[in-house]
């Protein structure tokens, strides 16, 4: 096995896309710079997405979605894109097919979402489990209801979970 400094931070390299893009916004512009990317690292599913919704941006939507497909090819388990894929089936009108992928994806997040929520919990001593994910349960319930991206649910949560940290551990 490879020492972890042995392994590239291609992470890095994709923030630093990221940043590029933001500087500008130019989605025509950001093209060039994400096919070097995809050149250097042509399974990196995240650089793929991103130049689907840079495609998406432009109203290229059949190339955006052949994008989104070969990131499924690589890692069909992937959450990343997902959501992307039902808006371009919604713009070409096949809405089945929108519908369909729509539906799959906020599955798809829900399961992996309590799955992990259920993972989390079964490492915590029993007495906590439940009151975890009361807590969690309840600050997403509070996210979805504001409607407005603000995550002051889950800065609740975290401080509510830190009053019993000590007693979380699964002896």
């Amino acid at each position: 096995m490879k020492r972890i400094t042995d392994i590239p931070n291609i992470s890095n390299e994709m923030k630093a896309l990221y940043e590029k893009f933001w500087e500008t916004g130019d989605f025509i512009g950001i093209l060039p710079h994400i096919d070097a990317f995809l050149s250097k690292y042509p399974f990196y599913r995240e650089a793929l997405i991103f130049k689907a919704r840079s495609l998406m941006a432009i109203g290229r939507n059949n190339e955006a979605l052949r994008c989104i497909k070969m990131a499924k090819r690589i890692d069909e388990f992937g959450l990343i894109g997902r959501f992307d894929e039902a808006e371009i089936y919604l713009k070409k009108r096949k809405k089945d097919e929108s519908i369909e992928t729509y539906v799959e994806a906020v599955k798809s997040y829900a399961t992996e979402l309590q799955n992990g929520i259920d993972s989390f919990a079964l490492s915590c001593n029993p007495e906590n489990r439940e009151r975890l994910k009361t807590l969690t349960r309840q600050a997403l319930s509070d996210f979805f209801l504001a409607g407005d991206g603000d995550i002051t649910p889950f800065e609740s949560l975290a401080s509510e979970v830190r009053t019993f940290k000590d007693e979380l551990e699964f002896d």
